[in-house]
C-alpha cells in the first residue's frame, strides 16, 4: 500500500521541524508522484504563523505605556514615531543625546506655540 505511515518517515528527533517537513514533502510514491501533494501547502501555510502573539501584545503594552493621561493630546503620528523610536533604537533613550540644533529647534518650536497659545 502507498500509505503506510509508520514506515519510510523520516526521524524527527533532533532535527529542526522545517527539514523534517521537506524531508516529508520530498517523499514520493512509486509513480513518482508526491506522496502528500496537498499536505504541503497546508504545513506551509501553519509554518509561517506566529506561535504566540508575545510580538503583538509587547506592542500594546508599549502604546498603553506612551498614551497615558498625562498625555491626552498625543495625535496617532506622533504615537507612531515615539514606537518606531522604541522598537527601532538599539540603545535606550536616556542614552541619547540630541545635536545642540536640535534643542534650539525644539526651543524656538514651543516659544512659538506658547506664544500662540498663551491666553492674555
Amino acid at each position: 500500500q502507498e500509505l503506510q505511515l509508520s514506515r519510510s518517515l523520516p526521524e524527527f528527533e533532533g532535527i529542526p521541524a522545517d527539514r523534517w517537513w521537506k524531508e516529508v514533502f520530498s517523499l514520493t510514491v512509486a509513480s513518482g508522484k508526491p506522496r502528500f501533494p496537498c499536505l504541503e501547502k497546508v504545513i506551509s501555510t501553519l509554518l509561517v504563523l506566529p506561535y504566540n502573539q508575545a510580538s503583538v501584545e509587547r506592542m500594546f503594552s508599549l502604546v498603553r505605556k506612551n498614551s497615558t493621561e498625562f498625555r491626552p493630546n498625543l495625535t496617532s503620528h506622533a504615537t507612531a514615531a515615539i514606537l518606531s523610536c522604541k522598537v527601532n533604537c538599539d540603545e535606550p533613550s536616556y542614552k541619547f543625546i540630541p545635536p545642540k540644533s536640535l534643542i534650539r529647534a525644539a526651543k524656538v518650536a514651543t516659544r512659538k506655540y506658547n506664544q500662540e497659545h498663551t491666553s492674555v
